[in-house]
């Protein structure tokens, strides 16, 4: 066991077509762990909203690019009728793609690893999709303790309560994965993708 605590680091919001960044939380403390709050200036946002569907984070302003050269399907694809590019990021969950659809909830795995980091153990923390051809989606979450912390027999139990006391019991991950290390690409984003394929396989 151990007792270090990791800091809680900034969210920043951005995409390569909008000039990267586009909206900041705040270092206060006066932003809840669900949201952006500071815009970038002369950046709009606008929430898609549809009954039942998480929000789509659609943004419009100077930063935002023009369209795609030559390619109006693509630019159908990517802006509303007004005028907001549509970034495939989600109100408060992450990305459009990384969504788990579990039982017909859409999941986004930040939330499932902000709830992980809360833990005094817990270094890092990626959640992945456990796709079973008879039964859906599942939740998986990959772990990784502090350098000085030893996995203990009860560690995966408390974890699991931990969350359970911060989300619902649809959301607590049904297969978590104690590892040595997780892999991040060049612009410090976690490689999902490849952690899925690791251990998406095996029994739950």
């Amino acid at each position: 066991m151990c007792g270090r605590k990791a800091k809680k680091p900034l969210s920043d919001c951005g995409c390569c077509n909008v000039i990267i960044l586009v909206s900041s939380n705040l270092p206060d403390g006066e932003t809840d762990d669900e949201g952006l709050s500071q815009a970038e200036e002369n950046t709009n946002f606008k929430m898609t909203k549809e009954s039942n569907v998480i929000g789509e984070v659609c943004v419009r302003g100077k930063n935002v690019m023009a369209g795609y050269i030559d390619n109006p399907q693509a630019n159908a694809d990517a802006f509303l009728p007004n005028g907001y590019f549509r970034t495939g990021q989600l109100t408060l969950v992450g990305r459009l793609k990384e969504v788990i659809n579990k039982g017909g909830v859409k999941i986004g795995p930040s939330e499932i690893e902000h709830a992980a980091l809360s833990h005094e153990l817990v270094l890092d923390a990626v959640c992945f999709r456990i796709t079973r051809v008879m039964y859906g989606e599942e939740i998986g979450l990959a772990v990784k303790l502090h350098s000085d912390c030893e996995k203990g027999e009860n560690t995966e139990k408390d974890l699991k309560q931990l969350m359970r006391s911060k989300l619902s019991g649809l959301k607590v991950p049904r297969k978590i994965i104690f590892v040595d290390a997780i892999q991040y690409n060049k612009i410090g984003k976690s490689l999902r993708a490849r952690i899925l394929q690791q251990f998406a396989e095996g029994p739950l």
